[in-house]
């Protein structure tokens, strides 16, 4: 897997959890899988946003971005073919999800932070920043430049995968069931993991206000709705 993280030295800076800024042509810092690491429990990192400056990834946000799955993200164009008429409009899938994994932690932490009777726990700001983070995995070529030719290929029983965020819950679901990545690790209540990961998928394809809350499913009741929101 290609990585952007540059020289062997910027490698042991990101494995001792150093702050590094990435050049002026990429966003993020990437975190390409590196072999010391493949195993094991991962940790916090920071790394540095060009739009947002230095921001923190939580442990299971790096396990997460860990796999090939996330990792793709880094080849598909977030504004499909614009670059073309366009040339410097240039950022990633992952680029943005990254982005949107931060927004929407420090949106959830400020409201925790300002309303405690809304009874905001950690498992639930990991599961919001899970779905900020994995919400456009199922992404083509292009993005969505990819979706009228990729409907066209499936068949009636496979309409299910027809839009992207489907396909980003297939492919979230994949990563959590390989038991090697062990990401009920992450949660504070571990025996809720399969819960927790309903929830994230949920909240990828939202929940609109005329549904009922599947509340058995997602292991949250009605007064969490807003979440969704």
């Amino acid at each position: 897997m290609h990585n952007m993280l540059g020289t062997p030295q910027n490698h042991r800076k990101w494995e001792e959890g150093q702050v590094f800024c990435s050049d002026g042509s990429i966003a993020v810092a990437s975190v390409a899988p590196i072999p010391s690491l493949d195993k094991g429990r991962r940790t916090n990192k920071m790394i540095y946003d060009r739009v947002y400056g230095t921001i923190n990834i939580s442990a299971l946000l790096v396990a997460v971005m860990d796999t090939e799955e996330f990792q793709r993200l880094d080849r598909v164009a977030q504004l499909g073919g614009s670059s073309y008429v366009y040339p410097t409009a240039k950022h990633t899938r992952k680029e943005h999800s990254i982005g949107v994994a931060h927004l929407a932690g420090k949106l959830i932490r400020k409201l925790r932070d300002a309303q405690p009777g809304l009874d905001i726990d950690a498992d639930d700001i990991s599961c919001i920043e899970l779905a900020g983070l994995c919400h456009d995995l199922g992404h083509g070529p292009y993005s969505h430049m990819f979706d009228p030719f990729l409907n066209r290929a499936f068949k009636e029983h496979d309409r299910k995968y027809a839009s992207h965020e489907e396909r980003s819950i297939a492919l979230l679901r994949r990563i959590c069931d390989d038991e090697k990545r062990n990401l009920k690790q992450y949660f504070r209540d571990e025996d809720k993991f399969h819960l927790h990961i309903n929830f994230a998928c949920a909240l990828i394809t939202g929940l609109s206000d005329f549904v009922p809350l599947p509340k058995h499913e997602i292991g949250r009741d009605e007064a969490k709705r807003f979440m969704f929101d």
